[in-house]
C-alpha cells in the first residue's frame, strides 16, 4: 500500500495495530527492510493524522500517566509479592510522567485521540 500511494486505506486499515513489534520481519527480510520502524512510523501518522488509536493503547498510556505502570497493580498482587519476599515495586514520579507527557505532546493525544477496536 506505501509502494501504491494508498496512504488513507493504508492508514485506515486495523492490520496496522497487529505488529508486536517483535523484529522477526526485520530479521529475515531478505531486503533488509526494517519493517518494525516503518510500522511505528505509520501507527504515528496515524494517530497524528486521523486522532485514532486502538482502545488499548489508549488505555495503557492513561495507566503510565495515572501511575507510571502501563498496567494498574492489584493489592492482591502487591501482597503476593510481599508472601514471596520480593520488594517492593518501584514508586513513580507522576509529576515527572505528566512533565513528559505534556513536552511530548502525549497527553493532548490522550485527550483528543478518539479509540476502536478491532472488529474480526
Amino acid at each position: 500500500m506505501i509502494q501504491l500511494g494508498l496512504k488513507d486505506r493504508l492508514l485506515s486499515n486495523d492490520a496496522l495495530w497487529l505488529c508486536t513489534t517483535c523484529y522477526t520481519c526485520i530479521d529475515n527480510c531478505p531486503q533488509g527492510v526494517e519493517m518494525a520502524y516503518i510500522i511505528r512510523a505509520l501507527r504515528n501518522i496515524t494517530v497524528e493524522e486521523r486522532k485514532v488509536m486502538p482502545t488499548i493503547y489508549k488505555q495503557m498510556l492513561s495507566n503510565i500517566l495515572k501511575t507510571g505502570y502501563v498496567y494498574v497493580i492489584s493489592e492482591l498482587r502487591i501482597k503476593r509479592r510481599i508472601q514471596h519476599g520480593l520488594p517492593p515495586l518501584p514508586k513513580s514520579d507522576s509529576k515527572q510522567i505528566a512533565k513528559l507527557f505534556d513536552a511530548t505532546h502525549i497527553s493532548d493525544i490522550l485527550e483528543r485521540a478518539e479509540t476502536f477496536d478491532r472488529v474480526d
